[in-house]
């Protein structure tokens, strides 16, 4: 029990002159704030100081994990943008399954970078934002995995809504409402994350949106009433060669994408960071570099991974962020140099030397990379392993984290 529970549930008593609860601290003699429950007989100012040393420890962070090998928003080289599709019934409709599978099956390198799924009922983004309890914001830590995955799994760039829906349809208006409900349902759920709507017609084949008279003022009704741009209607006939309307929605969906994680950077960048907290400098550059690559701007991505990089290396962390910030430079590392080394980080990543080295293989410099790994492994081996939790312990983990930096490097 002393091992699992969290400060903020030990007991106070409040500062009384006399009667039961005037004890004071056994450390300082205070009688402020005395932590009564378990016997403690402490102030809150000295438990705070010695509770590691008595047994205490604050509850496991949920938004941590222990160490474990690279996740997978982080391994790929090239990274996809979300997309996520509505109003597909795959299950029931055989042309419906075949315009998902040719989006997503036998994907070559050279389609656009995307990564399209269903959006289920059971998607993060349906889950109620009242209920949702999200971890408080800290100054302490880098980069938290479940910030990466956010950007890979649940916030999507784009989400497509299908409908089908023929230009000369009996029930237009009745579409266009069920068409503009569910879009404001879409853009209730999204609240202020800023990710793009655009709406697919499924249209027979026979019929031709030039020829037909109802075309022109019915997309222009459409927009009007869901609050759509021209650029974000598309119309899609079913024909029996799929492929070639894919490749260019595929096309038209990687551009839309592309603004929204732009609005990503800058809102990155307006944040105010403290230059005394060189954690939190490393936390932004790392943020414009991940982002950067979704946009598949890697060229800017490399530069805020060197930036990264470089702020983890002149920085001087206390001995309690020892372990992770070696971790968190190990891995910027990676991005910079080898598609194939895998290591063991914890949920906070010093993310610098292991990008840098990733992303110049992608830009056929691997020279740089080797050069980089090299110095990274010099600069960092040549440090102390620090004292914490104890002198043996730091000792040993600053050996365990030396052996998965040269496990799978051969020069």
């Amino acid at each position: 029990l002393l091992s699992v529970m969290g400060h903020q549930n030990i007991w106070f008593s409040h500062p009384r002159k006399y009667g039961p609860g005037s004890r004071s601290c056994r450390v300082c003699s205070n009688h402020h704030g005395l932590i009564r429950k378990y016997g403690l007989n402490m102030c809150r100012r000295c438990f705070r100081e010695y509770s590691t040393d008595i047994g205490f420890r604050k509850r496991a962070d949920r938004s941590r994990m222990d160490c474990e090998d690279i996740p997978e928003c982080l391994a790929p080289s090239r990274q996809q943008q979300l997309v996520l599709f509505t109003g597909l019934d795959i299950a029931n409709n055989a042309a419906h399954a075949a315009v998902f599978s040719t989006f997503t099956q036998n994907r070559l390198p050279d389609r656009a970078p995307l990564r399209m799924i269903l959006l289920s009922a059971d998607n993060p983004l349906y889950a109620g934002n009242a209920h949702k309890i999200k971890a408080a914001k800290s100054s302490k830590g880098y980069v938290k995995i479940s910030w990466m995955w956010k950007y890979v799994r649940e916030v999507p760039a784009i989400i497509v809504v299908f409908a089908d829906l023929n230009w000369n349809h009996p029930s237009w208006n009745e579409k266009v409402t069920e068409c503009e409900s569910k879009i404001s349902s879409l853009r209730a759920s999204i609240g202020t994350r800023g990710t793009r709507i655009c709406v697919v017609l499924l249209q027979d084949a026979g019929v031709v949106t030039g020829d037909d008279p109802f075309a022109s003022e019915r997309a222009t009704k459409l927009c009007q009433s869901c609050q759509l741009s021209p650029k974000q209607l598309f119309v899609f006939p079913m024909t029996d060669h799929l492929l070639g309307f894919v490749v260019r929605l595929e096309s038209a969906f990687h551009e839309l994408a592309q603004g929204f994680y732009q609005q990503c950077l800058k809102s990155i960048r307006a944040r105010s960071i403290p230059n005394n907290f060189s954690n939190l400098i490393i936390r932004q550059q790392f943020k414009l570099a991940f982002i950067s690559e979704l946009r598949q701007d890697t060229h800017t991505a490399l530069r805020h991974y060197k930036l990264a990089y470089q702020q983890c290396v002149e920085g001087e962390p206390p001995d309690t962020e020892l372990f992770e910030w070696r971790q968190v430079t190990a891995v910027i590392n990676y991005k910079v140099h080898s598609f194939y080394i895998i290591y063991r980080v914890c949920h906070h990543y010093k993310v610098c030397s292991l990008c840098i080295c990733q992303l110049s293989f992608l830009h056929s410099t691997a020279l740089e990379a080797i050069s980089q790994q090299r110095r990274h492994v010099s600069h960092m081996f040549a440090l102390l392993p620090g004292s914490y939790p104890s002198t043996q312990l730091a000792a040993i983990e600053f050996a365990f984290w030396k052996s998965k930096q040269v496990r799978f490097i051969i020069f």
